[in-house]
């Protein structure tokens, strides 16, 4: 089984198989590739060889209640910065890890696979890199964000204070 011991969020998923849902498994997760390998492996040890012996029931699936996802345009991995803190955070959890969103900077594309709220504070300018010797943060309109985890192009994924240390930025610095 994997590792679940650093995964700390709740979801509930029902898997079909080929047509046919056999089953729901409650699932503590991390990012949404996490528990959805972690689902499909509990779905097949618990109920795939029951169904293949006959000791599973099969109910069909309604066919006019599927929906399919459209695929996320490139332009709509760029982050709006007229978003909210926890609008952000989200937005940049949706797309991480693949395939993450972004921001420029000085015209280079960085990629944000996490965030976190930092604090209420509202002095700066929005998509404003907010001086920190600790955190890469930025402004947004109702608060500030830590960019957790960033990768400038053609660099390698790092976390935000990393970056921070060797990035050289001279203040004001403004994502856009």
């Amino acid at each position: 089984m994997p590792d679940v011991s650093m995964l700390n969020v709740t979801v509930c998923v029902s898997v079909p198989c080929a047509g046919v849902t056999v089953g729901v498994v409650v699932i503590a997760g991390g990012t949404m590739i996490e528990k959805m390998g972690m689902t499909a492996y509990e779905m097949t040890k618990k109920y795939i060889l029951k169904r293949a012996n006959g000791e599973l029931p099969a109910v069909e699936q309604d066919k006019k209640l599927v929906t399919f996802a459209e695929k996320i345009k490139p332009e709509e991995e760029h982050i709006p910065l007229n978003l909210s803190v926890l609008e952000t955070v989200n937005y940049i959890r949706g797309l991480s890890k693949e395939p993450g969103a972004y921001l420029y900077l000085m015209d280079k594309k960085i990629k944000i696979y996490k965030a976190s709220f930092f604090s209420n504070e509202t002095s700066h300018a929005i998509g404003e890199i907010v001086q920190n010797k600790k955190n890469l943060l930025l402004q947004l309109k109702d608060g500030i964000i830590s960019l957790d985890e960033v990768q400038l192009e053609g660099k390698k994924a790092m976390p935000g204070n990393a970056f921070l240390n060797g990035a050289r930025l001279t203040f004001p610095t403004y994502l856009k």
